[in-house]
């Protein structure tokens, strides 16, 4: 088997960016940590990999991710799959959180500059990345909307056709009053996604059935939760734009009394670890976040490599994951 920087980490006693730092001769790694370092994968006959090799000639190896925050279960899956493919190559990875603050965006862009990262992994949202047109150095985009920054490559999935599903298995099960919670961050295409399937199967859009709010927390979830399931003529079945959100819409119904999913379905959408757990586990749509961090590693590496290569767009699909939050409307 392979010897990697894990294992001469893990003899050493060092974390991985450094025995990386150390391999490379970077003056901020002290001589005798470099010695040591070096003395250990001379022992365990360490190679380099060949993905390590790319980026070498004045590269740095290291490979920002920039996310808006990873108290998110998406976000820090996200990271979490990144950060192991990165090691598995022999990159050093380097989370950079905006916290959603547009303030934090120079810093970042000042951080990428000093520490001549050879590359960034962004998952875009709501604040201005307009420094990214500048090329500092190659971008690929995650969880982005359709259609949007063609100069880029990106890795997506097809939100309008997840959402599409799940909100067709509740009509399939019999609901047609089907309620609808969003924040207004999350992508477009999820709502696109809802109004295609009422309308495909003739059910008219009922906008006092739509919630759209602030933020994305099980917060949100619970306060529009309260007042959908508050109405004389409540919904029988809501699709939420994700976990955290159906996670606080359970909340809701519980205090209001009103039985899942007997007397109320709900559907997430993310498949966050949590909501196989929950008393009664989330049916949701499950993103393929080992897909997406491979992906835009490989899309990312292939970019450092050829810079001048036409931009490449992967569209992965979701999975409708079915559990107990969800019954036929009889």
């Amino acid at each position: 088997m392979r010897v990697k920087l894990k294992d001469i980490a893990e003899r050493s006693g060092f974390d991985v960016s450094t025995v990386s730092r150390a391999l490379r001769d970077d003056p901020r790694v002290k001589e005798e940590t470099k010695r040591k370092i070096k003395e250990i994968a001379r022992k365990l006959n360490y190679i380099p990999d060949i993905s390590a090799k790319i980026l070498s000639g004045g590269k740095s190896g290291i490979i920002g991710i920039i996310l808006p925050e990873i108290k998110h279960s998406f976000y820090s899956e996200i990271f979490e799959e990144i950060n192991e493919i990165c090691l598995e190559r022999e990159l050093i990875p380097e989370l950079l959180l905006t916290e959603f603050n547009q303030f934090r965006i120079e810093d970042i862009k000042k951080q990428i500059i000093y520490q001549k990262m050879d590359g960034i992994i962004l998952a875009y949202h709501t604040l201005d990345f307009s420094f990214i047109d500048e090329k500092i150095c190659p971008f690929v985009l995650i969880d982005v909307p359709d259609g949007n920054f063609e100069n880029f490559d990106k890795v997506i999935i097809d939100n309008l056709e997840g959402a599409k599903e799940a909100v067709k298995y509740l009509i399939e099960i019999g609901h047609r009053r089907i309620g609808f919670i969003s924040d207004t961050v999350t992508t477009k295409k999820r709502f696109e996604g809802y109004k295609n399937a009422l309308e495909e199967n003739n059910i008219e859009i009922d906008e006092t059935l739509i919630e759209i709010r602030n933020g994305r927390s099980e917060e949100i979830g619970y306060q529009a939760g309260l007042k959908l399931l508050s109405k004389p003529n409540r919904p029988t079945a809501i699709f939420c734009v994700n976990d955290l959100i159906a996670i606080g819409l359970m909340r809701a119904s519980f205090e209001l009394n009103i039985k899942v999913p007997e007397q109320i379905s709900i559907i997430g959408f993310d498949d966050i670890p949590i909501s196989r757990y929950l008393p009664i586990p989330l049916t949701t749509v499950s993103q393929p976040i080992k897909d997406i961090a491979r992906e835009s590693v490989g899309l990312l590496i292939d970019r450092i490599k050829n810079p001048e290569k036409p931009y490449v767009t992967k569209k992965l699909k979701t999975n409708l994951i079915i559990r107990k939050s969800t019954s036929p409307y009889l």
